[in-house]
């Protein structure tokens, strides 16, 4: 029996909800602090769907209308619940200090609305319609109207609303109702007048700080377009800046119907700085661009694409997967390159790290609907920190370059008096050739049979060998150079090869050839380049041949592989069949017999078929053609 008794009192409870009207909800000046001097009034609303100017009348009786938040009105698909227009109302228990006293009202919304207070028209934001022609929508960014209570406790504010963009407004997961506003009107518009103030200096700052670094960076691309991470750092920025000026745009924004174009605007920014921000990272923190990469890029654009056709914020929820997953890879990419010293520590690096880290903080924040109060979202502290510590990293190559640019003009001025003492050496080189032409034509004789004996040091027979092609040749001057070749076969079947170069003309380096001949032809034999070349040094520090050296590269051949072992010659060429590419076989060294001891080294290249191999002397390089180039 005692159950039956309880279910009747449920029963009887919920039914008085809806007989009784609820409590008034009190207001008194007490609630209007300094620090938070407004009262948002969306709850405990009495709505009703249609158009009826008496509704608004303080004695309307409105026991039977619904009850529900203003901030959410009833879903437009429902034409029972909302046919675009309707009338809301509560019931207002105004403390006596508050009356005849002057206040602020302002409406948040997304629709158009008239205020009535005790029956008379207060405030209109937008046009009020009972067609989606007749109505026009409009965002309050005015500051806050001023009204008065009357002098009495109970008093009634009524709001006609419409709004036929109900769905629209629902896909952009936005407000599709209102929320009314009071407050003490002084500190109202003070607070108001500070963060219109506060608004503007942060798009000053986060807005056109980073745009002037956008253009710097697109400038120095533009005329220097080597370092192509000036045009990906200058379109981070640009995107920065872009997002800080509509950031504040929307602020100002009047009309709900321009927020989703603005956001398309945003989100492509949004887009331009992942991309940026990800070629900037694999650029300046040496990894080439992974095959990855364009999963990011057709990501974007696909994301992109579904919210221009949806028209829905909602599908701006998955760029927080899109950023996230980025931001991730850029900290791969950066770990790597500190793990195998790839880059330095230096300012950009530490710079781009905060940025980094505060941007991924950014996303958890948004992914996870965390609500921190902060004065500014942790992406500008980054973008900030990053541009300050990007400043330092110019301002230190600026001084380098400085400083580099001072010692190049140095070594110019030293290189042009150079020039003038070696111009006056070769006046007086032209005058001493005019008194030495009587001596030359004695000695041309001597030269033309030192000539003849050059070319008979050079082999007779080119080695036959079944795994190679070989084909040598000299053009002599009209006296004794200094070039030289050779070849020898082991009993293994390998090609050993030598080409040299003496300094100078004359018997000298004829002298010289010779010696190096001798020594080929004794001392090759079991011995690899590298031995030869040390040994041969050796054995000419020892003539003390005083101002003469030997350009010498020894080479070993073998069916697919040479070993190759160079002092002062010019890099041997080799030219691969496939690709069809042709590569140097470059080791800098100093030639022979020189007084300092050099460490000459030794290597190895592998080789297939249809390779070709160039050994050639610095008169090759040199040869003038017809025309004298």
């Amino acid at each position: 029996m005692s159950k039956y008794i309880l279910y009747f009192l449920i029963i009887c409870i919920i039914l008085s909800s809806h007989i009784y009207p609820q409590e008034p909800v009190s207001i008194n000046s007490k609630e209007f602090k300094k620090d938070s001097p407004v009262i948002t009034l969306s709850k405990f609303w009495k709505y009703h769907t249609g158009d009826n100017k008496n509704w608004a009348l303080p004695d309307f009786n409105d026991s039977t209308w619904l009850e529900g938040n203003t901030q959410k009105i009833p879903s437009s698909t429902n034409k029972k619940e909302w046919t675009g227009i309707g009338w809301f109302r509560i019931k207002l228990n105004v403390d006596s200090s508050l009356w005849n006293k002057t206040i602020g009202l302002r409406i948040i919304q997304n629709g158009a609305s008239e205020i009535y207070l005790n029956g008379n028209l207060v405030h209109t934001v937008g046009k009020v319609g009972k067609t989606v022609q007749e109505e026009i929508i409009k965002r309050e960014i005015n500051f806050p109207t001023p009204i008065s209570f009357a002098a009495k406790k109970i008093q009634v504010l009524a709001v006609r609303y419409s709004n036929f963009s109900n769905e629209k407004l629902e896909t952009m997961n936005s407000w599709n109702g209102f929320a009314v506003r009071i407050g003490n009107l002084e500190n109202y518009i003070n607070i108001r007048t500070e963060q219109e103030s506060s608004s503007l200096l942060k798009v000053m700052i986060f807005g056109a700080i980073p745009f002037i670094f956008t253009i710097i960076h697109l400038s120095i691309f533009f005329f220097y377009r080597e370092d192509i991470s000036n045009l990906y750092f200058g379109l981070i920025t640009l995107g920065i800046s872009t997002i800080s000026f509509l950031q504040y745009r929307f602020s100002l924004l009047d009309n709900p119907n321009t927020a989703l174009t603005l956001g398309l605007i945003l989100l492509f920014a949004f887009v331009i700085i992942i991309i940026s921000l990800l070629l900037f990272t694999y650029h300046n923190f040496g990894e080439t661009i992974p095959k990855h990469f364009v999963i990011f890029v057709i990501a974007g654009a696909v994301l992109y694409s579904i919210v221009i056709t949806s028209r829905s914020y909602k599908a701006f929820n998955y760029f927080n997967y899109f950023a996230g997953f980025a931001v991730l890879d850029i900290f791969r990419v950066v770990t790597v390159a500190l793990i195998k010293r790839k880059v330095k520590f230096n300012f950009l690096t530490i710079g781009f790290l905060l940025f980094i880290k505060l941007l991924l903080f950014q996303i958890i924040l948004e992914f996870w609907s965390i609500n921190i109060h902060l004065p500014v979202p942790p992406y500008q502290i980054g973008v900030m920190l990053w541009l300050v510590f990007m400043s330092i990293h110019l301002s230190q190559n600026f001084g380098r370059i400085n400083k580099e640019l001072k010692i190049e003009i140095e070594r110019v001025r030293e290189l042009s008096l150079q020039r003038i003492a070696a111009e006056r050496r070769e006046k007086e080189r032209e005058l001493t050739q005019m008194l030495l032409e009587a001596d030359n034509e004695r000695k041309t004789k001597e030269l033309e049979d030192a000539r003849k004996l050059q070319i008979s040091m050079l082999p007779k027979e080119i080695p036959n060998l079944s795994y190679l092609q070989i084909a040598a040749s000299m053009s002599t001057s009209t006296e004794v150079g200094g070039d030289y070749y050779d070849f020898y076969v082991t009993n293994d079947d390998e090609l050993v090869l030598a080409i040299g170069d003496a300094t100078g003309h004359g018997s000298r380096a004829g002298n010289l050839v010779s010696a190096t001949k001798s020594l080929f032809s004794s001392l090759h034999d079991g011995a690899q380049p590298l031995e030869l070349i040390t040994t041969y040094d050796a054995a000419f520090k020892k003539m003390n041949l005083p101002s003469l050296y030997m350009a010498l590269s020894i080479s070993k051949i073998e069916k697919n592989k040479i070993t190759y072992s160079n002092a002062g010659m010019p890099p041997v060429l080799l030219f691969r069949k496939k690709p069809g590419e042709t590569f140097q076989l470059l080791q800098k060294s100093l030639p022979l017999g020189g007084p300092a001891h050099f460490p000459y080294k030794e290597d190895s290249v592998e080789l297939s078929a249809g390779d070709v191999l160039l050994f050639a002397s610095d008169g090759l390089y040199e040869f003038f053609n017809k025309n004298n180039d």
